[in-house]
């Protein structure tokens, strides 16, 4: 077991595993295992219990011929050679649409922290400064979505019952309640765009210079989706340009977030800690369908056995 969302519980998970395995190691590392920490590994294990791991082809094939199932905590899978994996008989099982809720208010959250200049008017007031800014409500508001899956649903659907005008880029979905538009239109259009895709080849460094350049000018960029699918130096340049007017990033490039990076400069900035996923109802679910997805694949390669 790598994944910081169990490992700190020794006691509850080996019992809730207890079924299935004759021996459980609870490897301890800072956020993620490198692939250089996996290969690292003794390839002794049936199954792993992963976080956001660097599973690439090298660490399957160190951990084979044993290894049977991976099972990630979360949703996403983009850490993982997973085609490669089951092309070599290790199945790989996920939570999918675990955190639509809750990753989908945290979308809401900050857009209207952002809206309403919340983070900001607290930081003035404390600091003896009572600021009467106008800002604006999210009625007529238009809102564009990269990625419209269970979170881009989700956050869609309560920012809809809130008067927001809805967009939505995504090759993958078609549904009549939001207008479909092309990549470029979003930024044409939009007041605000909410990442909330998975990272794949075709969204790795999406969000460019090119794009936010066309943008409407004041835009608003939350990133609640993966990291690498904005260029940070390309988003701090459009900041600079004065082109966005706010940002709220969940998910960096590089997490934990660098202290060097220049996202820190900006009080237009709201930073999160990956950690939007983090409610209680929707943690204890992928508690409990990350150890069942586990248990079954084990149990059904024993029967094919």
């Amino acid at each position: 077991m790598t994944t910081q969302m169990m490992i700190h519980d020794q006691e509850r998970f080996s019992k809730a595993l207890s079924s299935c395995c004759d021996a459980i190691d609870f490897v301890m590392n800072e956020q993620f295992m490198t692939e250089e920490q996996c290969l690292e590994l003794s390839p002794i294990y049936d199954g792993w219990i992963a976080g956001d791991d660097e599973i690439t082809c090298s660490v399957i094939d160190h951990m084979l011929p044993r290894l049977k199932v991976i099972s990630k905590w979360g949703t996403g899978i983009d850490s993982i050679q997973s085609d490669y994996a089951e092309s070599q008989g290790v199945s790989i099982k996920n939570s999918p649409g675990a955190f639509s809720d809750a990753v989908g208010e945290m979308a809401v959250a900050y857009l209207l922290s952002l809206t309403r200049g919340v983070v900001n008017t607290d930081r003035c007031v404390r600091r003896g400064i009572w600021p009467k800014n106008k800002y604006r409500t999210l009625v007529d508001f238009n809102v564009g979505f990269i990625g419209m899956g269970a979170i881009g649903s989700g956050a869609a659907a309560r920012l809809a019952s809130l008067g927001c005008d809805v967009h939505y880029s995504d090759p993958l979905v078609a549904m009549s309640d939001y207008k479909k538009v092309s990549i470029e239109d979003l930024f044409d259009l939009c007041d605000a765009v909410i990442i909330t895709s998975s990272l794949n080849p075709s969204t790795n460094a999406l969000v460019n210079k090119s794009l936010i350049a066309r943008s409407k000018k004041g835009v608003i960029i939350i990133n609640v989706g993966r990291g690498p699918i904005v260029v940070e130096e390309d988003l701090v340049w459009g900041l600079e340009e004065g082109i966005v007017v706010g940002a709220a990033l969940d998910v960096y490039e590089t997490e934990p977030l660098p202290v060097s990076s220049k996202l820190l400069k900006f009080e237009n900035v709201i930073l999160g800690s990956h950690n939007a996923n983090n409610t209680v109802d929707a943690v204890e679910y992928v508690h409990k369908n990350t150890i069942d997805q586990l248990k079954n694949a084990l149990s059904e390669r024993a029967s094919d056995e």
